[in-house]
């Protein structure tokens, strides 16, 4: 099970117990600059890419009760045990307007993943994860997280397009989930947790 990667990695951009702006304007750091609020900061990030390369390397994270606004964002990351974005801990939020774009190379990578009563509402993504056991949104212990509207494809063995645990809710409407590799699930809920879906269309490839 994926933990938070916060207490392993340097991050380029951290923001603590203050509010943050960035845009493609005022952030003109390398490839590989992460975005992260944690102890209740609050960040807003838009109109940027942000690629990202290593074991655990994420794009944007809110965790411990921090808050990240994204709007128009695209992220790339490589590497096991990769996030396009995670959100985890209670009161720590995730809200995204406008296009969200991930992709992800490497098994055990995850596009988005919401843990430990986070919360997460995006309002459009595309999602692509590439790798064994690499899922396109992931839910675990008591989270919350809704989609308006998003394509979400995987590639790779036991691959799903949404994984869903422990009493976590996740809702979305108008989706497009497409997974190709053995066992590899377009949704799959376990330990009462609830997916609602409306408008959406499932399609799976592989044994």
């Amino acid at each position: 099970m994926p933990q938070s990667p916060l207490t392993r990695q340097s991050l380029l951009v951290l923001a603590v117990s203050q509010p943050l702006l960035f845009s493609s304007a005022q952030i003109q750091a390398a490839d590989d600059d992460r975005v992260v609020a944690e102890n209740g900061a609050q960040v807003s990030v838009s109109d940027r890419g942000i690629e990202t390369t290593g074991y655990a390397m994420f794009g944007l994270a809110a965790e411990t009760g921090g808050k990240v606004d994204a709007h128009n964002m695209s992220l790339v990351t490589s590497g096991v045990y990769s996030f396009g974005v995670f959100v985890g801990g209670q009161d720590s939020k995730f809200n995204s307007t406008g296009d969200l774009a991930i992709t992800t190379w490497g098994e055990h990578a995850l596009g988005m993943y919401a843990y430990d009563y986070a919360k997460a509402d995006v309002e459009k993504a595309h999602v692509v994860t590439m790798g064994d056991g690499a899922f396109g949104i992931q839910l675990l212990r008591y989270s919350q997280f809704n989609l308006g509207s998003a394509s979400i494809t995987t590639k790779g063995d036991g691959s799903h397009g949404i994984m869903n645990w422990l009493r976590s809710e996740f809702k979305g409407a108008d989706l497009a989930i497409s997974t190709e590799g053995n066992g590899a699930f377009g949704v799959r809920a376990l330990s009462e947790a609830s997916v609602n879906l409306s408008r959406s269309s499932i399609n799976t490839y592989g044994d």
